[in-house]
């Protein structure tokens, strides 16, 4: 079955297969019909204290004022570095439609390496959940219509030590943020759109001049 456009409207919207078209008094339906279709590049993020990792991996990790971080172990100092690992297949999706616009929520579990930097080996690895949020302008969406998202490309990961004032304590103390970057296709699909049977329509025989026959207006 050929797509049939609607024009005339902000958005065309085209006949996803198996698409199917019912007439019912004089109404015209379309089913499965695909909405919105996007790529969309989203950006998570984490962060611990070392306070915290040392908590959690039961390690002795001090960080200098120029923000080095060094294992202390056995009189021993030996200069590490983190890093995150995250994979696309343990991406969660939480998004919510809104009229026009997607609020595209979710998580993904990642790990957080500490590593031996002149050994180039993993000491240590520590689960950690990088969350991600963004508004998406969508024409046409609505908050009934369905949405399928899917991970595609893993863009790249940064980890990076900042030394960050706490509020609560009035202490400097070293973090560890976590970014991750990777992109995603977001397609959004609605059951069903009816037209009112006072549609301007042409018939799929007659070829007159401008829109061809099987394009289907639809009045502002």
């Amino acid at each position: 079955m050929r797509p049939i456009a609607a024009h005339g409207c902000r958005r065309v919207i085209r006949l996803k297969e198996p698409g199917k078209i019912r007439r019912k008094n004089m109404d015209i339906t379309f089913e499965n019909c695909l909405v919105f279709n996007h790529c969309v590049q989203n950006v998570a993020g984490a962060q611990l204290t070392v306070a915290a990792i040392n908590n959690i991996s039961g390690r002795n990790i001090m960080v200098d004022a120029g923000g080095s971080p060094r294992l202390i172990t056995g009189g021993k100092e030996i200069a590490v570095q983190f890093e995150v690992c995250c994979r696309l297949d343990r991406v969660t999706f939480s998004p919510t439609l809104l009229r026009n616009k997607i609020i595209n929520c979710g998580w993904v579990s990642g790990s957080l390496l500490i590593k031996n930097i002149g050994a180039d080996n993993v000491l240590d690895c520590i689960e950690v959940t990088l969350t991600f949020q963004q508004e998406l302008a969508a024409n046409g969406v609505l908050p009934g219509d369905l949405i399928r998202e899917t991970a595609e490309v893993d863009e790249g990961t940064d980890t990076f030590l900042a030394l960050r004032l706490n509020p609560d304590t009035g202490a400097v103390e070293p973090v560890v943020f976590m970014k991750w970057v990777f992109s995603e296709t977001m397609v959004v699909t609605r059951n069903q759109v009816s037209l009112p049977s006072n549609c301007n329509t042409q018939s799929l025989g007659s070829t007159p001049a401008g829109p061809p026959g099987n394009v289907i207006k639809i009045p502002r």
